[in-house]
């Protein structure tokens, strides 16, 4: 029992940290990305990563989440570089950790992992 309240606490913890790593990334990284990229590789830069992140919730579990940043993370920078696109893998981490907040924001942080039933939720909407 005392293993559960353990483990439950510790996740309430990480979901708030990881929320808090959102609004920063999302209110300091992605600026910075923006001043330094013209507007068509800021549209190639989202696209790709958005398209990365897509993916791996499309592909792994939501208890997966390792697997999930990484495979994000190879699909992204691999698009990145067949566009020409430089990003330092730090960057490239935090924009993937922004375009999650994204999403779940436009599915009113319903998020859980599961692309289709995220896709649902926006069609009853």
């Amino acid at each position: 029992m005392n293993e559960l309240v353990m483990n439950l606490d510790l996740t309430q913890i990480v979901v708030a940290l990881i929320g808090l790593l959102g609004i920063i990334i999302t209110s300091v990284v992605v600026p910075m990305i923006k001043a330094n990229t013209s507007v068509k590789t800021q549209t190639i830069i989202a696209n790709i990563i958005k398209t990365a992140v897509y993916a791996a919730q499309q592909i792994y579990t939501p208890e997966q989440w390792e697997e999930k940043k990484q495979f994000a993370m190879e699909q992204a920078m691999k698009g990145l570089e067949q566009y020409g696109v430089a990003l330092d893998e730090e960057a490239v981490s935090d924009a993937i950790e922004a375009a999650l907040k994204e999403i779940k924001t436009a599915i009113d942080g319903s998020w859980d992992g599961s692309l289709k039933e995220a896709a649902d939720k926006s069609l009853e909407a």
